[in-house]
């Protein structure tokens, strides 16, 4: 999760918060840029995978994220718009300390549609 933040300062985000939790779950990283909230989830995978570290965010991964989002919202109140993120953090095979790559997926999956589940 470090470096997911490191490189989403990098590209000009501002880390707003990490790791929030409530009963719902928790969102790893809150970051804002140009308007947008970014409610961003980190998965990471060796390099040599094959699956994908985003296939990891199930369908009840994302509904737990999206209303773990809604009660961040409710206790901090913004106008900012939200967008759910995920980043892919590769590692060398072996040692998780080694990273070999970061794919950011800006609207990864949205909220829209979920209205049922929360």
């Amino acid at each position: 999760e470090q470096a997911a933040k490191e490189f989403l300062v990098q590209n000009g985000y501002v880390v707003i918060g990490t790791n929030y939790s409530c009963e719902h779950g928790e969102i790893d990283i809150i970051a804002e840029k140009s308007g947008i909230i970014a409610i961003v989830e980190v998965k990471t995978r060796n390099a040599n995978t094959m699956i994908a570290p985003c296939q990891a965010v199930s369908k009840a991964k994302q509904i737990k994220i999206i209303k773990t989002a809604l009660m961040y919202f409710s206790e901090n109140k913004m106008k900012l718009q939200p967008r759910f993120d995920v980043i892919e953090v590769f590692t060398e095979r072996g040692s998780k300390a080694v990273i070999k790559a970061i794919n950011h997926i800006e609207n990864a999956f949205s909220a829209e549609g979920y209205d049922a589940f929360i």
